[in-house]
């Protein structure tokens, strides 16, 4: 989502002393984002089975770039026989990452898709984003305070508040208010 040379230049450091702690602090943000969002954030081929309901189902990932294979199970679940559908037999939206099609009956892990899904993520080596990179700039601003938050926590892990004269800090869940609202706006729903 970010490098360790964009974090450094936000926190105006030189030299490699925290250069593995960022990666790593890099690596939990991203990995808390994910699991936030329910999807992975780096673009990357996926192939997985579904419970099919109605004429839709919703992929675990998006954006979805391109759809290779769509297939139904025509057996069952302990002997599968997967049957590739027609590809003008089925349709895609990228953006929220819907399948429709018409060709598989309701059922329990009777689809199976592989698909292409998520951001293009490409710095080059100074931090600066390369014309490919599509990772939304919402996302990378929170990944950096994410990951100066945690740096700069570092050192009062398990205290909830830190006071110096009149100031208190106070240390809560990692994801503040607004953090939330801007992963909000990439959390995929289901509306009729």
């Amino acid at each position: 989502m970010t490098t360790k040379q964009r974090i450094k230049r936000r926190l105006e450091i030189e030299g490699i002393a925290f250069d593995n702690l960022f990666e790593d602090l890099i690596r939990l943000v991203q990995g808390n984002i994910e699991t936030r969002l329910s999807r992975k954030i780096d673009q990357q081929l996926f192939v997985e089975v579904y419970n099919w309901s109605d004429v839709s189902v919703i992929l675990r990932n998006a954006p979805v770039i391109s759809v290779t294979k769509l297939e139904r199970n025509r057996f069952t679940q302990a002997n599968p026989d997967w049957f590739e559908i027609d590809p003008d037999f089925f349709a895609f939206d990228p953006i929220i990452g819907v399948l429709k099609t018409n060709d598989i009956e309701d059922g329990f892990q009777n689809a199976r898709v592989t698909y292409t899904a998520g951001w293009v993520v490409e710095y080059d080596s100074e931090g600066i984003p390369t014309v490919n990179h599509t990772l939304p700039f919402d996302l990378v601003d929170l990944a950096e305070k994410l990951v100066i938050r945690l740096f700069k926590k570092r050192k009062s892990e398990g205290r909830t508040t830190d006071s110096f004269d009149t100031t208190t800090i106070e240390w809560s869940a990692l994801f503040e208010t607004g953090d939330k609202e801007v992963l909000a706006n990439y959390m995929r729903s289901w509306a009729n």
